[in-house]
């Protein structure tokens, strides 16, 4: 599904799909769990097969039964398309634990995946200092179903909005 979204005078073409519940922020830090709603940067430049990507964002969207559900997606560093920056919405995405799982979807027949885990615990806008690394993992590149190229790869936390 894609979804538009409008971020100050720009908008953003957002491709989100719900796929894990998730508890309310106060009960994953009451319970030394995890709170990864924000921005995942690279903390060194981005291998160059990956500097196409900006970054990564997973947030908690809540249902009316007040559960969360986890959503995300990567933007790119592509042009503007008619005044619209491209995300690609993660799909497949799971956390379970400190572990994270995800796949993308496809922008000019390329997609990510990435397999990884937190490096923390607990609401990271609180426990997480500028530039620490919170998250590492595999990073995967594919063209249709075919492995391009894979890294490991870091990502520092930065509030979202």
């Amino acid at each position: 599904m894609i979804f538009m979204h409008w971020v100050e005078s720009t908008a953003v073409l957002a491709f989100t799909l719900a796929v894990l519940w998730v508890p309310d922020r106060a009960a994953l830090a009451d319970q030394g769990g995890l709170d990864v709603s924000g921005y995942y940067l690279f903390v060194d430049a981005p291998p160059i097969p990956f500097r196409a990507i900006n970054w990564v964002e997973l947030w908690a969207k809540e249902k009316p039964d007040h559960s969360h559900v986890l959503q995300g997606s990567i933007r790119l560093n592509e042009p503007p398309v008619k005044g619209r920056y491209v995300n690609l919405e993660l799909t497949n995405l799971l956390l379970a634990g400190e572990k994270l799982t995800f796949q993308s979807a496809s922008w000019k027949g390329l997609s990510y995946r990435f397999s990884g885990r937190f490096l923390k615990a607990g609401d990271f806008s609180e426990v997480a200092a500028p530039g620490e690394v919170v998250l590492q993992g595999r990073l995967t590149k594919l063209q249709g179903e075919k492995v391009v190229d894979e890294a490991e790869v870091k990502f520092a936390y930065e509030v979202g909005d």
